[in-house]
């Protein structure tokens, strides 16, 4: 196991482009291989996987989609 921060470190080091969590969520969606990402972000925030509440709903927004009330 490595942090992910050195590990993005390291890719970046060999010139290799590095994509978050979210976005690959965000490709996914765009090339129709998921539906809508709010279910997944609320399972996230239900079982306390940190995100702030701010950019999960401007993604959100960016894609259409509801956004999410706490």
């Amino acid at each position: 196991m490595i942090d992910d921060n050195k590990a993005r470190g390291i890719a970046e080091s060999f010139d290799l482009n590095c994509i978050g969590t979210i976005g690959l969520l965000i490709k996914a969606k765009r090339k129709g291989l998921l539906h809508e990402l709010r279910s997944i972000f609320k399972i996230w925030l239900k079982n306390e996987r940190y995100f702030a509440i701010k950019l999960i709903n401007k993604i959100l927004e960016q894609e259409g989609e509801k956004e999410i009330e706490l």
